[in-house]
Formats: structure tokens, sequence, C-alpha cells
């Protein structure tokens, strides 16, 4: 007896348990190069497969930006006589520690997180309101979006857990996500990393990437049956081991 729920998709979308759910909406971040084992190894193949969320007569909204996504989401969103909405440009981002501020469509929204990729994220969220608004699914004012978006926190993302000395841990597992973390990093100095993934993961370069950030990084390793051991993590790379 919930008001509202979201599905997050398992794995993929087309295929995926999750998508027996007739939606109100469907949305997609964007696409990554990750379960390619799944799901295809071209950015055009795992973009039919999330298509496949895609119903009938259903608004798709997606943040994606690369443009050959973008003409299968069209191709799919047109078969299903579906409208294909895009997120806009994002302007003046500033952001600290503990904040991020930026502008959309002519308003200022600040989030708690000293991420900035957690702003393409908010559009979303706010094109994905705007949409239900206007279908008369939802009702809120601008003050409670912009309210809503300042008290969300999103556990494990860009996650501060100790000010002094400064630690944030990061869940970062693809390349478009370790891009996004360093991105925001790239801000502090002295930087020092402590690296472990599964090992069905993409973590040589996601370790290239890291390097490029900092070159006091640290391979560990975890209890998990899919987990990787340090020593084949780390490679042939300039890297501690510690596990």
């Amino acid at each position: 007896e919930v008001d509202y729920a979201i599905f997050e998709v398992g794995l993929g979308g087309e295929l995926d348990a999750t998508n027996i759910v007739n939606p109100m909406v469907s949305v997609n971040t964007n696409i990554g190069l990750d379960h390619t084992d799944y799901l295809g190894d071209t950015y055009v193949q795992i973009a039919r497969t999330k298509g496949g969320i895609i119903k009938e007569n259903t608004a798709f909204i997606t943040g994606e930006k690369k443009k050959e996504c973008l003409d299968v989401f069209k191709e799919i969103c047109d078969k299903h006589h579906s409208s294909l909405i895009l997120t806009k440009e994002i302007s003046c981002i500033q952001y600290n520690l503990d904040t991020v501020s930026f502008c959309y469509d002519d308003c200022e929204y600040c989030l708690m997180t000293g991420a900035n990729y957690q702003c393409y994220n908010a559009v979303l969220a706010i094109e994905v309101l705007r949409y239900l608004k206007d279908n008369h699914k939802v009702n809120y004012s601008d003050n409670d979006l912009k309210k809503g978006l300042y008290q969300a926190k999103w556990k494990g993302r860009f996650e501060v857990i100790r000010k002094d000395p400064l630690i944030i841990i990061d869940g970062a597992h693809n390349k478009e996500g370790m891009d996004a973390f360093c991105n925001a990093a790239q801000k502090y100095s002295n930087i020092k990393i402590i690296f472990s993934a599964l090992r069905d993961k993409d973590t040589h370069g996601m370790i290239e990437k890291l390097l490029e950030l900092s070159d006091d990084l640290t391979i560990c390793e975890f209890n998990h049956y899919r987990a990787q051991k340090a020593e084949l993590l780390a490679e042939n790379f300039p890297v501690k081991i510690e596990k």
C-alpha cells in the first residue's frame, strides 16, 4: 500500500524481472560499459537492452548524451508511440566539501554532497517529477522540490565518513563511474586511495584512472565469492598491496 514505488532494474532492462511492471514513466540515467558479458560490449547494444523497459505510450526520460544511444532510444520510443524526454544543460556548478549548487532552467538548486556528478542525477529527477506533475500524478511546489533535493542523501556515493582526516568512500564500479568520481575528487590534494573490486569489473581501466588522480594507491581485497584477489587486481601497476 505504498503511494509510489520506484523499481530499479537489476540487470539491463529488457529481460530483467522488473520489466513486468507497467510504469507511469520509464527512466535511464546513462549508458556505461558494464555487465558486458550479458548486455553486449558496445554502447549501442547496451542501449537497446536498457531501452527494453520502454512501454507503449509511456514517456522515457534519460540523462544520456551519446548520440548512438539516443538514436536507439528514439527508434524504440517511436515504435511504442512514446515520448523521449532529455535533460537539458546545467550551468553555474559551484561546489565545496559539503555542498554543490547549480542552475537548471533558470532555477538554482543546492545538493548536500561534494560530488558534482550528482547534479546530473538531480536534473534527471527534476525532469521525472515535472513530467509526473504535468500529467497529474504528483503535486508539489518549487520550494518542495528544492528542499527535497537539498535533503536527499545517497550513502556510498562520495560519502564523507570523517572530516579530520578527510575520508570519502565511493561505490564507483565501472569506467564511467570512476571517471565521475575522479572528476569530483580532483579538487583535493595529497590524495591517498584504497581500492578493491569484484573480478567481473573493468578493474584495469579503473586503476589507470585512479593513478591519474594519485600515485599513492593501495590495492586490497574483501571476503566475497565474486571478489578479485589483490595480486590480480594490482597487475603490474605501480601500486601497493595490503590485503
